[in-house]
């Protein structure tokens, strides 16, 4: 406008001003309202920050006692781990001992069906033992039956031969006949050795007596045992000794206990044979055997005990019956059961020779009846 307009140029400037100024002021105040604004801004997010900074230190120290529980219970895994481990090592070890015991269970039930097996195998030849010992005893009861049958048989038909010895009559021999003989050595308990009697025979004039004189005194089964083999022989050779009277003396080195038995018949045969026949006997030659009415040889007991006496003694052939071809022996054997180890005795049976010269070493001649033995024990004179 100007002074024209009817309106004062004064005046027109003043309006302008307070509008300009208010212009300036409602840019101060937009200005200031901005500080306000980014004032408040800075200290929100200031605050944001220091809140966000404290959950940060809490997170962190939350996450540090995490760290520490992790690790507590990181080291008690450990610990249990070793724990189950150990346990595992624990139960491997029982197992191992559990096997072991089962091993050894197993081995000892073995043993014991072996030792049971063996014990009715005892059992079995303790029987057979007990069979043959009643079969002795039998045979001795036919041995005295015969005796009796043959004194009763020479008195009543007066038995008489039309031949004679060949040899003086007065004439004696001896040889070496072994015994067995047992010592009590315990309560319950018998020990067997053997032992070399002295069996001699003296043939003198008389009336077919049998007379018998022993040092140890003998028994009824061994005076009837002179009794057969004096028949036996009579019917061997083919003559009757019946006015003649046989006196058999048997003595030992040392005394020992009464001892019975038909196991010298063959040895008193073979010396009534040796005189009547006039045969020399052989030194060095023991003998031992039962004696048969027809001349047969038969078993006895206790035969390495006896050839150990006739070793002894100074004989070098011993003479057995041929039915004693075979003994039983027992070996021992050894039994391991885990760390326990069990002895047992086997009952085996082995050739006698064998086991005699082997084990005693003495000759062992086996024969089965009185020609045999005549051939090896004796030598004709002249």
């Amino acid at each position: 406008m100007s002074a024209a307009d009817g309106i004062p140029i004064r005046g027109i400037n003043g309006v302008a001003r307070r509008r300009s100024a208010m212009r300036i002021w409602a840019v101060l105040l937009a200005m200031a309202l901005l500080c306000a604004v980014a004032a408040g801004a800075s200290l929100f997010s200031w605050n944001r920050l220091r809140l966000e900074k404290e959950d940060s230190a809490n997170l962190s120290k939350r996450l540090t006692a995490s760290e520490q529980v992790v690790a507590g219970l990181s080291e008690q895994l450990s610990q249990s781990q070793e724990t189950v481990s150990g346990l595992a090592l624990e139960l491997g070890r029982a197992q191992n001992a559990s096997a072991a015991l089962s091993q050894e269970l197993s081995e000892s039930q073995e043993a014991v069906a072996n030792l049971s097996e063996r014990l009715a195998e005892s059992q079995q030849a303790a029987a057979k033992g007990t069979e043959q010992a009643k079969a002795y005893a039998a045979l001795l009861e036919n041995y005295q039956q015969l005796v009796r049958s043959y004194q009763e048989q020479a008195l009543k038909a007066n038995l008489s031969i039309n031949a004679t010895p060949t040899s003086p009559l007065s004439k004696g021999a001896w040889l070496i006949a072994p015994a067995v003989v047992g010592e009590q050595v315990g309560p319950f308990q018998v020990q067997y050795k053997g032992i070399a009697t002295n069996l001699s025979l003296e043939m003198i004039p008389g009336k077919g007596r049998v007379l018998v004189s022993t040092r140890p005194v003998m028994g009824e089964v061994f005076q009837d045992t002179a009794v057969l083999a004096k028949e036996t022989a009579e019917q061997l050779a083919g003559v009757s000794l019946a006015q003649y009277d046989l006196i058999f003396s048997i003595s030992a080195p040392v005394e020992i206990p009464a001892v019975d038995g038909p196991s010298a018949g063959a040895a008193m045969c073979l010396l009534v044979l040796s005189l009547i026949e006039g045969r020399s006997l052989e030194p060095g030659v023991a003998l031992t055997g039962t004696i048969s009415s027809d001349g047969t040889i038969g078993a006895i007991g206790g035969l390495v005990e006896k050839a150990q006496a006739a070793k002894d003694a100074g004989s070098t052939v011993f003479a057995v019956p041929e039915a004693n071809s075979e003994i039983t022996i027992y070996k021992e054997e050894q039994v391991t059961v885990g760390r326990r180890v069990y002895r047992t005795l086997v009952p085996v049976q082995v050739s006698a020779e064998e086991y005699i010269e082997t084990n005693v070493g003495i000759q062992v001649e086996l024969v089965k009846d009185m020609v045999e033995l005549l051939q090896l024990a004796t030598t004709q004179e002249g």
